[in-house]
């Protein structure tokens, strides 16, 4: 009886313990995006502070993106994704000078069937205007 009760109690650890296993967490998307079709995004950060027991919630940063399907094959999309400033921010505010060196950005990169990054091809000119803004840094 005692063997028993030990072989009933490891078989019960075992199979608590096989039970704590995690599920998959990820999730295929297949988007069937069409050559041409365009989306447009806003962009925003917020972060929330709370002075003096008063919550305040306002956007850090905010910034449109312009999304557009340049070719569409079995085997994957080719995207273009272009910043601009949202309507509304005023020209001469903070926010939309944090802005400005973005607008007109363009990267335009592969991706395969399900959506997942393969390829950026116009790193050479991303590469460059990093390089020019690190410049104006420095002058």
């Amino acid at each position: 009886m005692k063997y028993l009760s030990v072989i009933f109690l490891l078989l019960s650890c075992i199979t608590a313990f096989t039970q704590n296993k995690q599920k998959e967490t990820r999730l295929n998307c297949i988007a069937f995006w069409k050559k041409g079709e365009e989306k447009t995004y806003l962009i925003t950060r917020k972060k929330e502070k709370i002075p003096a027991g008063k919550a305040t919630n306002s956007p850090d940063f905010l910034i449109e993106s312009k999304m557009t399907v340049i070719d569409s094959s079995a085997a994957g999309y080719i995207i273009s994704w272009v910043y601009g400033i949202p309507d509304g921010i005023e020209k001469n505010s903070l926010q939309y000078q944090m802005m400005a060196f973005l607008e007109g950005m363009k990267f335009v990169y592969k991706t395969d069937e399900l959506g997942k990054f393969t390829e950026l091809v116009n790193w050479e000119e991303i590469r460059d205007f990093y390089v020019r803004m690190l410049e104006m840094q420095f002058e």
